[in-house]
This record gives C-alpha cells, structure tokens and sequence, in this order.
C-alpha cells in the first residue's frame, strides 16, 4: 500500500520592542495521498464481464487526508526570569478514506454500529496562555 505524502511550514518571528515582547505566526501543511492495492487469483466470470479484475479492485481514496494549522504568538518577558505567552492556534484536518465514506450507524440486518470514526473531519481554535520561569 504507498503512501505519497509531504509537508511543510512557514514561520517568522518578529521582535517588537528588543528583549521584552515578541510577535510569532507559523502555518503548517500537511497532504497524504494514500492508496489500497488488492490482487486477487480468481475472478468470476460475472464478476469479469462487470468489469471488474485486478487494475479495478485496488482501493484510491485510502487514509488520504489533509491538516492544516495557523498558530500565532505573543510573548511578554516580565523580566529575564518570568514571561508570559498568549497565543491562537486554529487547526483543520480533512480526511478521504475508502472504508469510512458514506459510513452509516445502521448495518444490514438486526446489527447496529457505533458510530465510532465516523466523523474524522474537524476545526479546532485553541486560545492559550503560558508562563515561563526560568531558575
């Protein structure tokens, strides 16, 4: 099963006013393309004239997914010991996958599923504050 997947970020810090506060922004990306491969002996000879063998069972969307987060900070130094960090944090993750789209609560039959991972995608802010003490 390949996985093509890459990442990258971009960040910059920028100093306000020297020493005492500071302005911080990062952006990061991530993409995996995932990819099921399935090979089978033997094929029916309805299952062929449906089309289907071994270039047409292998499974595309597989753990494909896509994260995304912007972070932004400011830091106070009170003094060289103690500074303060306030900060934003937005993340967003989408995922692709084969054995999860169009997932239902209801089996056939008498049989009900949990739900669990069903619902992969999601958006985050996250608002913070740190302090630091340095001995």
């Amino acid at each position: 099963m390949p996985n093509n997947n890459y990442a990258y970020g971009v960040g910059a810090t920028i100093p306000i006013i020297k020493n005492k506060l500071a302005f911080k922004v990062q952006y990061d990306f991530e993409k995996n393309n995932g990819t099921a491969n399935f090979t089978s002996q033997a094929f029916t000879t309805a299952q062929l004239n449906a089309g289907i063998n071994n270039g047409t069972i292998d499974i595309a969307p597989w753990d494909d997914y896509t994260r995304q987060n912007i972070s932004a900070t400011v830091t106070y130094a009170f003094d060289k010991r103690l500074s303060f960090v306030f900060g934003y944090l937005y993340s967003q993750f989408r995922l692709n996958d084969g054995q999860l789209n169009g997932y239902q609560f209801v089996a056939p039959g008498p049989t009900y599923l949990t739900g669990a991972y069903t619902d992969q995608n999601y958006n985050a802010n996250v608002y913070y504050i740190r302090a630091i003490f340095q001995f």
